[in-house]
């Protein structure tokens, strides 16, 4: 019997949150190659939608040049300690160490000749545009995400997925006022407000469990609820531009894995920023 589109949705939906928060609470190396997954199959949607009539090689290769960038930031701590004298993490490390001193600063440049020779004129500044956005927009937050201790990660999980859920239930209750109509017509302001309310609640309740700092509560929260509202509003825009309805299909009922993680690439440099910038300590 097939199942409906709700109870596909709410299935799915269970495992992918089930998945991440094992994930995160394994901590480590599991998490980092999970990160690594989310980053790949990412890259993988923006530049299938972005450059559909390009081969799925030259994808791949451009993934192949961003994932060096990922692990530059997702491992800097670990780069420059003292080697533990294993053969491979050594040879890892210097890799990466090269990569860091020479590609990581002009990659663009190994971009671009390898598009002087593949693409059409018109294409090329295209081209070699998306793959700059793809390093700012998935690559460096979902590293950066890798980095982060089991209580930061579960944080923001949380509270996007809460931003989320009490924006959609608000919105469905009282929804009369759109927010942003031109990019996404079911958003309203009264479910923006339901989900400010519903985050900053969730907030203070994970907060007072794992004893954190309060500016967690009515600093962080209402920032991770702004920018999740714009990163998923920006995906919107994207779609709507590409002309497609969802960036993939891996998750039934769901779309693709940027679908998933629109607002949270988004809330990722946004708690980074606030953490360096008020000096917020991410361990309670």
């Amino acid at each position: 019997m097939a199942l409906s589109n709700f109870s596909q949705r709410a299935l799915f939906g269970t495992v992918y949150v089930g998945l991440l928060t094992a994930a995160a609470l394994a901590g480590g190396w599991w998490f980092l190659l999970l990160c690594l997954l989310l980053a790949v199959l990412c890259l993988k949607e923006l530049y299938g939608l972005a450059m559909p009539e390009r081969t799925n090689f030259f994808r791949w290769v451009l993934v192949a040049l961003a994932l060096p960038h990922f692990a530059v930031n997702a491992l800097s701590e670990w780069m420059h300690v003292e080697p533990n004298g294993a053969a491979g993490s050594t040879v890892l490390k210097q890799f990466l160490l090269f990569w860091e001193n020479g590609p990581d600063r002009f990659s663009y440049l190994i971009v671009f000749l390898i598009i002087l020779f593949t693409a059409r004129t018109r294409d090329m500044l295209r081209d070699a545009g998306v793959f700059a956005l793809s390093l700012m927009y998935i690559v460096w937050p979902l590293s950066t995400l890798a980095k982060w201790t089991e209580v930061l990660v579960l944080y923001v999980f949380i509270l996007t997925w809460s931003s989320d859920t009490f924006a959609y239930l608000g919105g469905k209750a009282f929804g009369k006022h759109k927010l942003f109509e031109r990019i996404s017509p079911g958003k309203t302001w009264e479910g923006f407000f339901s989900g400010l309310t519903g985050t900053v609640l969730i907030a203070w309740v994970y907060v007072h469990f794992r004893d954190m700092d309060l500016r967690f509560v009515y600093l962080m929260a209402p920032a991770v609820h702004v920018a999740g509202t714009l990163g998923d509003l920006t995906e919107s825009l994207l779609k709507r531009n590409l002309g497609v309805k969802d960036s993939g299909n891996v998750i039934p009922g769901h779309g693709g894995i940027l679908d998933r993680l629109d607002a949270m690439v988004f809330v990722i440099p946004v708690v980074a920023l606030m953490l360096k910038f008020f000096d917020i300590p991410n361990l309670p």
